[in-house]
């Protein structure tokens, strides 16, 4: 989601948005929502009844630091319901913070016991690696608590106007 026009556009098919800000962001053409929009766009997305979800997945050199502490600043202030992350900086900057943690699948889950490992670190959800199968999933869902998620459309980002559908699995 890159900014008002994909949320007006997917707001009735969907209970969620991922979402970036022009920082920390694998999506290049993230750049319509800064850390100066991101409140207005949190509260837009809110305002349609969905969940406001913020993708910092890039990674975070040692110079980019401070911008993931102004990042995980202004998703706090801005009431989003979830960081989106993998970096260890990023997600102790978001457990500091208060936030909720969704661990993304450029962490490459692929067994019970990292899964775990990321809760304990504070992660409510995991989104798994997209290389799982279906019998694999359903495994490593049987062996943590921790509320899995993953992609069903493979491996590849779809942007634009595409769905890019996920599915959280809360049993089995």
């Amino acid at each position: 989601m890159s900014g008002i026009f994909q949320l007006k556009a997917c707001s009735r098919y969907a209970d969620a948005v991922y979402f970036s800000t022009d920082k920390l962001s694998l999506r290049a053409k993230a750049k319509e929502i800064t850390l100066e929009t991101l409140a207005d766009f949190v509260s837009e997305v809110k305002t349609r009844g969905l969940k406001a979800y913020l993708a910092v997945n890039s990674t975070v050199n040692e110079d980019r630091l401070g911008d993931a502490s102004d990042v995980i600043d202004a998703a706090s202030n801005a009431g989003v319901d979830a960081v989106i992350a993998w970096d260890p900086a990023v997600i102790l900057r978001a457990r500091k913070a208060g936030l909720k943690i969704h661990i993304s699948t450029q962490a490459n889950i692929t067994n019970h016991e990292t899964a775990n490992f990321y809760r304990n670190l504070g992660a409510e959800r995991v989104i798994l690696s997209r290389e799982l199968s279906l019998e694999e999933i359903r495994k490593i869902s049987q062996q943590t608590e921790v509320e899995i998620e993953t992609f069903v459309h493979g491996a590849m980002c779809l942007g634009s106007l595409r769905p890019m559908p996920s599915v959280s699995l809360r049993s089995w």
